[in-house]
Order: C-alpha cells, then sequence, then structure tokens
C-alpha cells in the first residue's frame, strides 16, 4: 500500500505529518497524524485496521512492512502557528 504524505510547516518552525491511501479514504477518515512521520504511519495502520475489522469478518491487517510512501508535499503556514 501506498501512502500520501502532506507536511504541513508552521511559522514557528514546527511541522505536523498527515498520511492517507487515498482522497476517497481520507474523507472517510482513515489517516494518520503526528508530529513525526513514524507517528503518522502508525496512526494510519492502527485505524486502516480498525476500519477493516469493522466492516468485513475475514479482515487482513497491514502491518509497516506493506506501507510505503510516495513523494511528500509540503504546505507552508507562514502567519499561523500550532498554539
Amino acid at each position: 500500500m501506498r501512502l500520501n504524505v502532506q507536511i504541513t510547516r508552521y511559522a514557528d518552525g514546527r511541522r505536523t505529518f498527515l498520511v492517507y491511501e487515498d482522497t476517497d479514504r481520507m474523507n472517510r477518515g482513515i489517516l494518520g497524524r503526528g508530529w513525526t512521520l513514524p507517528d503518522a504511519v502508525e496512526e494510519f495502520i492502527t485505524e486502516y485496521n480498525r476500519w477493516a475489522f469493522a466492516d468485513d469478518d475475514n479482515a487482513t491487517p497491514i502491518t509497516r512492512e506493506q506501507v510505503s510512501l510516495r513523494r511528500p508535499v509540503t504546505v507552508y503556514l507562514k502567519d499561523r502557528a500550532v498554539s
């Protein structure tokens, strides 16, 4: 599974990571957020597996080894800081 990566850089120097499979799944709430990329990926895997088991009796969980990342997209927020 290849995940999209969005990095948001804030004016105060902090950055957050958002990972998702595609727009359709992102709209369903299956995404991962974190202050580090590994945390965001781990949250995505947890949410994906939770959704898969809720939707299917024979769900196959995914692991970190089955996930690869696309080239990240960076969003700059110059006039806003994370509080």
